[in-house]
């Protein structure tokens, strides 16, 4: 059970406080009203995936801080030499640990038979990389306890809301409030897929572009529909084929905004 569902159904309860005793009781008292799936855990080959992409992305940060410090330090009027000694090693020992890493990840993926296979069914997508899958299959525990795309969406924080009251009409945005190492791994492939031509990304981006005026909007549009396709592909276990994919009738951004805020 997701830790947002839980605290919205003990807000539902008129629950004011917390502490150990309310949350046994409030959690009891959902088991027994809801139908819930069994819990079960996460394989020690998915632990160990979610470890060492999670490990990667803090790695990769640290690096963007360094070289962030280099070219501070570079564009002053005076600068250490020491110091700059010292960050321009710093980023050859983050570089190698990035490659130590990403080698460690194709070797846990090697060693299973189960996620050889489903990642060779992923993997043709031109511009999604092992890095990439690997780190939405750990998230996601392997899209173990998600039946449909409604809920995937909503888990990565792509669902749209909206603000309307009265006269009153905000803006739809996705609401971010999910697992955001899945947006931010998600970042540069949208970037790639377009920029490769795969469809039906490119459509899509085009598309959205074209109706909004903003580049972003398209761009987390692919994101999102990157996700799905992974989630369908590994689901049915069907391998990627771009000639399939690129003859399915895309809904608009509208149709599937309105889709989801109907859900």
């Amino acid at each position: 059970m997701l830790p947002k569902k839980a605290k919205h159904y003990f807000k539902s309860l008129g629950l004011k406080s917390k502490n150990d005793t309310i949350d046994a009781k409030g959690l009891a008292q959902m088991a027994a009203e809801q139908n819930l799936d069994v819990w079960e855990p996460i394989s020690p080959q998915i632990e160990e995936l979610k470890a060492l992409t999670r490990h990667y992305s803090n790695l990769q940060e640290q690096k963007t801080v360094y070289n962030n410090q280099i070219y501070a330090i570079e564009s002053s009027h005076h600068h250490d030499k020491l110091v700059l000694k010292d960050l321009y090693e710093l980023v050859e020992l983050m570089e190698t640990k990035l490659v130590a890493i990403k080698k460690q990840i194709d070797v846990v993926i090697e060693k299973d038979s189960i996620l050889k296979e489903k990642f060779a069914l992923i993997s043709p997508i031109q511009g999604v990389g092992t890095l990439t899958i690997a780190t939405i299959v750990a998230e996601t525990n392997g899209f173990e306890f998600f039946d449909n795309q409604r809920q995937v969406t909503s888990y990565a924080g792509y669902d749209v809301t909206e603000r309307q009251s009265g006269k009153f009409i905000g803006k739809r945005a996705i609401s971010k409030q999910g697992n955001s190492r899945i947006r931010k791994i998600l970042h540069l492939p949208a970037f790639n897929v377009v920029r490769f031509q795969q469809q039906p990304f490119t459509n899509l981006f085009e598309r959205v572009y074209e109706r909004t005026n903003m580049k972003m909007k398209g761009y987390v549009a692919v994101q999102r529909k990157i996700l799905l396709l992974i989630f369908s592909l590994w689901k049915k276990n069907e391998k990627y084929n771009p000639n399939k994919v690129a003859s399915m009738n895309e809904a608009t951004l509208d149709e599937v905004q309105e889709l989801l805020l109907q859900e």
